[in-house]
């Protein structure tokens, strides 16, 4: 692109010929923000499918499909959504995009890990593809690294399919960040990460559907009632069905529990990057995933809500899961010098803030709020669970269910551990994980379908079986689960 501003016309139709354009109008693509446009289009009919389109000079732009939200009064039978994460460009190529823009659904929610911020390097199997340029610090690179991921032809078929709600989790920024610490730090690579985080987050509001310009230097996390402000966490009213808090867990968090300073960060060996499970460090009570604001914000949400269901969604997952340390060549258990099986909490998740986990779990108690429903990503396997009032006594409350989403494209070498540990104790709540057999050489990707009515929660798991070849991969149903009206927990089909 040229060092200069760019004048840019777009239209918007009621059909996917663009013959009965509804809107239409000019907006300016600034160098400023590297030459993305953000249109607010007003006086669109809700709860309508639209088509539109870009064009500069001579160049007209794919056609895009967009869904208007109904009004939030207004009653709905059904909907159907999707939920993905996690697309490391390295380590597979997008073949569930290619699948999942073929689907019946009403929009996508995707839950962070848009883009990941590493260089080269790939320790667990051969990259089938490479971006350019080493590990993301500068707004330049940043902006060439979406450029990259965006030029895959199955991912903007996605995108042009369906309107997308984008929440961030890490690799946006850099791996395990957390507020104002970056993965490995000192005081001088602290200093350092504020920019960084700063050309990160300008990168991912210009290239994705944000409403506002997104940056650390616009901060505003005042709880009011409008969501025109800066910040990322936001709710979507669909109708009286569903109402979706979308979380921001990075950037109010506090520092990972369990881990030591200095090179390495989040991942020093005290956590690697899991920690024991009897980590006292984790149950600090000023230890926070979300900030003040954001848990008063949520709580309000959901106190307020009249809708049949009440969804939060999160990049990590919520509900707890415990397992052994084993050898990763062999699988084998390791035990400490009792012989007692070595425990582990992955300490990235809400298992690293348990204190303010339980805060909003009791909330959801105390104020009998009913239909519950999680939906979460980054840990790259499918999971089922039902979300207990307190995790370590399976005979508590079940207060909802949660739905965790395999990746995109993303390894999850992890997934024959977590398999294996399902019936541990402490685990007693899931039902259901899948993911990565590195060993055996399977793959397992893909994204996950809600279809919502009043009476029922129906998800889908929804995996390709390769993203190691061009193209290749076939889409399958891998499970079912359903939640019923009034009746929290998950039944699996």
């Amino acid at each position: 692109m040229p060092d200069e501003d760019v004048v840019v016309k777009w239209i918007v139709a009621k059909d996917p010929d663009l013959q009965h354009i509804v809107r239409k109008g000019y907006t300016i693509a600034s160098k400023e923000h590297g030459h993305s446009v953000h249109v607010k289009v007003v006086g669109l009919k809700p709860d309508h499918w639209y088509y539109y389109r870009f064009f500069i000079g001579s160049y007209e732009s794919r056609i895009g499909r967009t869904r208007t939200l109904p009004k939030k009064n207004k009653e709905i039978d059904k909907l159907s959504f999707a939920f993905v994460s996690c697309q490391e460009y390295q380590f597979g190529y997008y073949t569930a995009y290619k699948h999942l823009a073929n689907e019946d659904i009403d929009f996508v929610i995707h839950l962070g890990d848009y883009i990941y911020e590493v260089g080269f390097s790939n320790p667990y199997l051969p990259s089938v593809r490479h971006h350019t340029d080493e590990e993301c610090v500068t707004l330049e690179q940043y902006r060439n690294r979406y450029a990259v991921y965006q030029m895959d032809e199955h991912l903007q078929a996605a995108r042009a399919a369906f309107p997308f709600f984008h929440v961030w989790d890490d690799h946006e920024i850099d791996n395990d960040w957390a507020t104002d610490t970056p993965e490995d730090w000192d005081d001088q690579t602290k200093a350092a990460f504020i920019k960084r985080r700063s050309s990160g987050s300008k990168a991912f509001y210009e290239n994705l559907p944000l409403r506002n310009v997104f940056v650390f230097e616009d901060d505003n996390d005042e709880d009011d009632e409008e969501e025109g402000d800066s910040r990322l966490y936001r709710r979507i009213d669909l109708g009286k069905l569903v109402r979706i808090s979308l979380l921001d867990c990075r950037r109010n968090r506090s520092d990972q529990p369990c881990t030591i300073a200095g090179p390495l960060g989040s991942e020093a060996p005290k956590a690697n990057p899991p920690c024991p499970e009897d980590c006292p460090e984790r149950f600090d009570e000023t230890l926070m995933m979300l900030g003040e604001s954001q848990e008063k914000w949520l709580l309000k949400n959901l106190r307020k809500s009249k809708s049949h269901w009440n969804v939060i969604a999160s990049s990590v997952w919520l509900s707890q899961f415990v397992y052994d340390k084993r050898d990763p060549r062999t699988g084998t258990v390791l035990t400490d010098s009792d012989g007692e099986a070595i425990k582990l909490i992955n300490t990235d998740c809400w298992d690293g803030y348990p204190v303010q986990r339980q805060r909003i779990l009791d909330f959801i108690e105390e104020n009998s709020i009913t239909n519950f429903v999680v939906v979460s990503g980054d840990w790259h396997v499918n999971g089922a669970m039902d979300i207990k009032q307190n995790f370590n006594q399976p005979d508590s409350a079940t207060l909802g269910a949660e739905f965790g989403g395999v990746s995109i494209s993303s390894i999850g070498p992890w997934a024959p551990i977590m398999q294996a540990d399902m019936d541990k104790p402490g685990n007693e709540h899931v039902h259901y994980v899948e993911g990565d057999n590195l060993r055996a050489g399977k793959d397992v990707h893909g994204y996950v379908i809600c279809h919502v009515s009043p009476d029922e929660w129906r998800t889908e798991f929804r995996v390709v079986d390769s993203v190691r070849k061009w193209d290749d991969g076939q889409i399958s149903t891998d499970a079912t689960f359903v939640v019923y009206d009034g009746d929290p927990g998950t039944t699996r089909i």
